[in-house]
């Protein structure tokens, strides 16, 4: 009995990336299925929230639980599990990291940033330069949700929670992004 908590696609289309503990004592780990059978293969003991490159080449995943499904670090590994490594970690501001997603030329990697406060909260999607490490901020909205995808025409999707009394609904938006 499997309590899948994430999935994506590989850009082939034959192969779901998933994210579940295969045991309470465990901590949630990667998987990845074919959807042309087999059994299930690991490709990493900790991380969730990922995103296979556009070349299917590379996952960039979640690391070191935050809250929900956040993280604190983003780790970038091989599609086959090697050569895993942290890119981005936090200071300990209690800022938290959501919904990592390739661009879709594969150098950059767009990600949720949160961080709640007792009064306000902030959230901000930014971006990370793959060649060169460097990050910007693309979209500053205190009611940033969790939801983040780039589209392969370069407009990033993501959703904003309503305020109260509607807090429980959202609404998806969209922004273009010049990737030179």
């Amino acid at each position: 009995n499997t309590d899948v908590q994430f999935l994506a696609w590989y850009p082939d289309s034959t192969q779901l990336l998933a994210a579940w503990s295969s045991s309470q004592a465990t901590k949630m780990g990667l998987w990845v299925l074919s959807i042309l059978g087999g059994n299930p293969r690991q490709v990493s003991d900790e991380g969730w929230s990922a995103s296979v490159s556009p070349d299917g080449s590379q996952i960039a995943y979640l690391k070191s639980a935050g809250f929900g499904e956040t993280g604190q670090e983003i780790w970038l590994m091989r599609a086959d599990g090697t050569d895993q490594r942290k890119i981005i970690s936090l200071s300990e501001d209690g800022t938290v990291f959501a919904s990592p997603a390739w661009s879709p030329d594969g150098r950059w990697i767009a990600y949720v940033k949160l961080r709640y406060g007792q009064y306000n909260n902030e959230a901000w999607i930014e971006l990370f330069n793959l060649e060169h490490r460097t990050r910007s901020v693309a979209v500053a909205e205190p009611r940033l949700d969790w939801a983040l995808k780039w589209l392969a025409d370069g407009r990033l999707l993501y959703s904003v929670d309503e305020p109260p009394p509607s807090q429980n609904t959202s609404n998806f938006w969209m922004v273009g992004m010049d990737l030179s």
